[in-house]
């Protein structure tokens, strides 16, 4: 069948097609030569190490010589050559949806002509069916229950909270967000939401945090000698004044260990989950989720569908996370938008904002930016339920958040 050979071959191509793909196929969503092959491909990434992105061809090739019989040795070899090397692993989900679809189809077509067949053994293959017609991803709940009354005490422990930075900030949210929630930043362009994620960032680093900083707008080199500049406290002349001790100060905070900063183009949650699953991050930051692609008609129905998908991710991994965002169109030409509303952002009819924990819009006029002052209205904040708004002062030239003078 061709669905099997593109899965098979896609997933030997590229580890991201296959861990995609593999927890919803077995051997017997295959035919017998394609899933003699498939267990193979799965042990050679279970042994593998997480840096290889492929499979090697020739060494498969071998174990499936060694392990097929005498007399179906040939046919499987045959089977395995014969498998395309250009297939894009892009549709490896589209494959699998098909390849699924047609083997529950058969699977109820001999249901329904067999005389022993049970009514609910036919009413489960139907409903199985009719869902893969109307499925447009792999995707599946996982249920996680709450425990008892003394680990839930435990999981709301301050201990897990992750501090915001400047304090005035950490104190709207009453001491930090907890781990598998977000806080959405959005604003006008060039209001300084990246401003504020490269402070947080650099705080988090000072930490001990590791972090995975997924870029799909400006060049991330830029973006990591910019959270350097926080680090170092340095303007960019003084970095090329003083490049050793620029570079000290950065590697000093774990800028090289610890920042794993990826440009997406533009990207995909998918993606996104991969790279979380290959660095093991206690931070993800996006910037900016509104090109992250995704299925919907329009807009807003995209939106939507990437933030229903980066909620889930955040919580799957149990990550504390960072989203950016533009403010709707109706906001951008205004040049007094100081305190934004929980509508002021891009989409905010969709999921967007509903699925953050914390909305966090950034607002100045004309006075406030010559001075270099902004406001920081809290559109959403289910940490603490505080929305009241405050002013910080920023300091562009150092990519920093006041106040200089005292904790940051």
């Amino acid at each position: 069948m061709a669905n099997e050979t593109s899965i098979l071959s896609a997933c030997v191509a590229s580890r991201e097609a296959f861990d995609r793909v593999v927890p919803y196929l077995g051997v017997s969503d295959f035919s017998p030569l394609a899933g003699f092959w498939w267990p193979l491909v799965i042990h050679y990434y279970k042994l593998a190490d997480k840096s290889v992105l492929s499979a090697d061809r020739s060494i498969l090739r071998a174990r499936g010589g060694r392990e097929a019989s005498e007399k179906h040795r040939e046919t499987h070899l045959g089977f395995f050559d014969g498998l395309p090397t250009d297939v894009d692993g892009a549709n490896v989900v589209q494959e699998v949806l098909d390849l699924k679809r047609v083997a529950t189809g058969n699977e109820l077509a001999g249901l329904l002509t067999a005389p022993t067949s049970k009514h609910k053994q036919i009413q489960r293959a139907m409903d199985s069916y009719a869902s893969l017609l109307t499925a447009t991803d792999l995707s599946r709940s996982e249920i996680i229950y709450a425990g008892d009354v003394t680990e839930v005490i435990a999981s709301m422990d301050g201990g897990e909270r992750l501090p915001l930075y400047p304090k005035s900030l950490n104190d709207k949210v009453s001491g930090g967000i907890y781990p598998g929630s977000w806080i959405l930043i959005f604003g006008q362009p060039e209001i300084g939401k990246s401003l504020f994620s490269i402070h947080l960032i650099a705080q988090w680093l000072k930490l001990g945090k590791k972090i995975l900083l997924c870029v799909n707008e400006e060049r991330v080199t830029q973006y990591k000698f910019r959270i350097m500049q926080n680090l170092a406290n340095m303007t960019k002349e003084e970095s090329e004044q003083f490049p050793e001790e620029f570079q000290a100060r950065g590697v000093k905070h774990g800028v090289d260990e610890r920042l794993i900063a990826a440009h997406l183009m533009p990207g995909s949650i998918p993606e996104i989950e991969q790279l979380v699953k290959l660095h093991d991050p206690d931070i993800l930051v996006v910037d900016q989720l509104r090109n992250v692609g995704a299925s919907g008609d329009g807009s807003t129905a995209r939106l939507n569908n990437v933030a229903m998908e980066f909620r889930s991710l955040i919580s799957r991994y149990n990550l504390y996370g960072v989203g950016m965002a533009q403010a709707a169109p109706s906001e951008r030409g205004k040049k007094e938008a100081i305190w934004l509303t929980y509508d002021s952002v891009e989409g905010s009819r969709t999921g967007l904002p509903s699925q953050s924990d914390v909305q966090i819009g950034i607002g100045g006029d004309v006075e406030m930016k010559k001075h270099n002052t902004r406001a920081v209205s809290f559109c959403r904040n289910k940490v603490s339920g505080d929305h009241s708004g405050i002013v910080v002062k920023i300091d562009p030239m150092r990519m920093r958040v006041g106040p200089w003078w005292g904790a940051q």
